[in-house]
């Protein structure tokens, strides 16, 4: 683990905890995020309209979000090779695959949706074409949106926290706990993507989501600290190393 490695690591962990929770933050203030997804699709389209470019802004930044964990997850593999190098390489491939699986699902609000809402909302729109509107709003929302974005992105961000906690955690006891109770719990949030599609109530799992990815926020603040502060190990130069041993001439 070199200085450098695990320096570019712990603050790419630290921002990426932080920075997640400011683009969904916004989103919460100015579309009522995330509850405002579960509404009909023409509340949603009104109010997307409604938000202008700067929600549209707010959108690609957290798409960006997603792109940065990309980084992360590689950058983290990196440093924790040294751990359990045969579950960190399972690791790096979910956390990759959750990366661009969430970019995929996102970036749907900044690439599309703008153009459904203002189908929708346009006042010589005749019925039959917000009617059309809809109907693929709710086509891209379930596909794009809950199926790959939300359930699979989930799942395999969920499947990384997991796995690079368990690769750790005879170093790091507690953070290695923590980061499995957090995938165990994201991992149940899944049922509320389902009852979108089986009709049913899913009750205090609907709301385990938002909690999981706030608490995956601060374990991922909290393994960047305990990178920054890890004593530097310093390689000596091969001249240098080769110039100390005594001459037999």
């Amino acid at each position: 683990m070199t200085s450098d490695s695990k320096s570019l690591a712990g603050a790419g962990l630290i921002s990426l905890g932080i920075y997640l929770n400011i683009p969904f933050s916004i989103l919460g203030l100015i579309f009522d995020y995330p509850q405002i997804l579960r509404q009909p699709a023409g509340d949603i389209l009104t109010m997307f309209d409604k938000g202008g470019l700067t929600l549209i802004a707010v959108w690609y930044a957290f798409a960006l979000a997603a792109m940065l964990m990309i980084v992360v997850v590689v950058l983290v593999h990196n440093v924790l090779r040294d751990t359990n190098e045969n579950l960190l390489r399972i690791a790096t491939v979910f956390g990759v695959l959750a990366g661009v699986l969430q970019v995929l699902g996102l970036i749907r609000w900044v690439f599309v949706v703008p153009s459904l809402a203002s189908a929708y909302t346009d006042p010589a729109a005749t019925e039959a074409s917000r009617s059309t509107a809809v109907v693929v709003f709710n086509a891209l929302h379930q596909y794009a949106g809950v199926a790959i974005g939300e359930h699979l992105g989930q799942i395999f961000t969920a499947a990384w926290a997991a796995l690079v906690s368990a690769s750790m955690i005879r170093k790091l006891r507690m953070l290695g706990v923590a980061g499995i109770v957090i995938a165990t719990v994201m991992a149940l949030g899944l049922v509320e993507g389902v009852a979108t599609v089986v009709s049913f109530d899913p009750g205090i799992f609907g709301v385990l989501t938002p909690f999981a990815f706030i608490a995956l926020s601060i374990w991922m603040i909290g393994l960047g600290i305990w990178m920054l502060r890890q004593p530097t190990i310093k390689v000596p130069n091969p001249e240098t190393l080769w110039a100390s041993y005594p001459s037999n001439a």
